[in-house]
């Protein structure tokens, strides 16, 4: 055994939870959901945006969550942990997501529910060329017994093992069921009930081989957070380019990413000169601004967007920046932008409604908040897109778009089969 291992042995119980920390290898973070580890799975991985990634197998605790719930108990219970170990890793986080419609999840995401946090029992952490395990015990827990266990998973972890590359096949693409959803909502925009509506489909797809884990790996590219959590049988997943917020020592960090267009020769300049994608587009910006001033932020945005570039896609996109009154925390400010019109429509209330009772499908956590917390009230979470629920052989993935005056079913067909189409490769679904 490690001799720092072999230390903590030593460390006198001090009656508090604590947040064991030693050194591990670097390695890609997904390689520890690989090893034989008891436990529901938790991923992060926010390095696309300057953050830490975290693996994780078991909770030391969990919270069940409706949205906008109050989160002083979480950050008390974080604040009490004993950091062990490595003094500048920080103290331990929790992560989780929420539903987009808040009401009781059904089918595939029954397990899941209106949300919840959770603090990882085991996670590797790695955040640029530094990396650990953290182990979090609640304060009644003996340390001994899992001495050894962080000693396996240390030597486990450099020991790459290949994996064949995941196949599947696409069973239903809901197409007709789309169109026509898509016909209704363009008809409500067209009698003057919304300004926008966001109308999303799920594709079944039957996993040949699945392999969540090589998924996620494929998944990983520049400008994308990656994330996943399971729930007994059920895995959600994803890769998703939009930030909801961060909140840190800056204040707060959010965007505007709304008008899409498949990526090719002349697409960026077709993209800025799109009346129907920058009005699209204007709308989530003036909604997301006017929301925080209307909760004492005071905020900057720039006056024009910019193109952000993904592998099929390229967006719309504004920087938004923020200034929040004291005491304010990333949970509450979740609760407060969450949904955007990027991803809901306006208004709001009116919108979210309307898709609950037409759009023919479960949302669960697709398009909800999904990132992490800690005791300060800092954090960040995404918007849970380009995503799929996992429940052992099948899967379903969730793609959207937005809908705006002169929007067509097929052509909003067209765009929600190019923003599946990563996930699909990434299943294995062949194009």
């Amino acid at each position: 055994m490690d001799a720092d291992l072999a230390s903590l042995l030593n460390a006198s119980p001090s009656g508090s939870p604590r947040s064991l920390v030693v050194p591990a290898p670097l390695v890609e973070p997904e390689r520890l959901l690989r090893l034989d580890l008891a436990g529901d799975p938790l991923f992060w991985d926010g390095s696309a945006w300057g953050e830490h990634a975290i693996a994780a197998r078991g909770f030391a605790a969990r919270w069940p969550l409706s949205l906008g719930a109050p989160d002083r108990e979480i950050r008390e219970a974080l604040a009490r942990h004993e950091l062990l170990g490595a003094p500048d890793a920080g103290g331990p986080r929790c992560y989780g997501g929420f539903a987009f419609h808040d009401v009781p999840s059904r089918g595939g995401w029954a397990a899941f529910g209106r949300g919840a946090l959770v603090l990882p029992r085991l996670g590797y952490e790695r955040h640029g060329e530094r990396a650990w395990l953290r182990l979090n015990l609640a304060a009644d827990e003996a340390l001994a017994g899992w001495i050894p266990m962080l000693h396996r998973v240390r030597c486990q972890l450099a020991e790459e093992a290949p994996t064949p590359p995941p196949r599947a096949r696409i069973l239903d693409e809901a197409a007709a069921a789309y169109q026509g959803v898509v016909a209704s909502a363009v008809a409500a925009i067209e009698r003057g009930e919304f300004v926008k509506l966001v109308a999303a489909r799920a594709m079944q797809v039957e996993l040949q081989h699945p392999d969540p884990w090589a998924t996620l790996a494929a998944l990983r590219g520049p400008s994308l957070v990656r994330f996943a959590l399971g729930q007994g049988p059920s895995i959600f997943l994803g890769a998703t380019p939009e930030r909801l917020l961060t909140l840190d020592d800056a204040g707060v960090r959010t965007e505007a990413l709304a008008g899409s267009v498949a990526a090719g020769p002349g697409a960026e300049g077709w993209l800025m000169d799109s009346a129907k994608d920058r009005h699209e587009h204007e709308v989530v910006v003036e909604t997301i601004v006017n929301t925080l001033r209307a909760h004492r932020c005071t905020v900057e945005a720039p006056a024009s967007p910019a193109v952000r570039r993904l592998r099929h896609l390229l967006h719309l996109a504004t920087p938004i920046r923020a200034r929040p009154p004291s005491g304010a925390s990333a949970l509450a400010l979740a609760a407060i932008l969450h949904p955007t019109p990027a991803v809901c429509g306006l208004p709001q209330g009116p919108a979210a409604a309307w898709l609950h009772a037409h759009e023919q499908l479960e949302r669960g956590w697709y398009a909800g908040p999904f990132g992490w917390f800690d005791a300060l009230g800092r954090g960040t979470f995404a918007v849970a897109l380009r995503s799929a629920l996992i429940h052992e052989r099948s899967a379903l993935v969730f793609a959207g778009a937005g809908l705006v005056r002169g929007s067509t079913p097929d052509g909003e067909l067209r765009e929600t089969a190019l923003k599946a189409r990563s996930m699909l490769d990434a299943l294995g679904v062949s194009p």
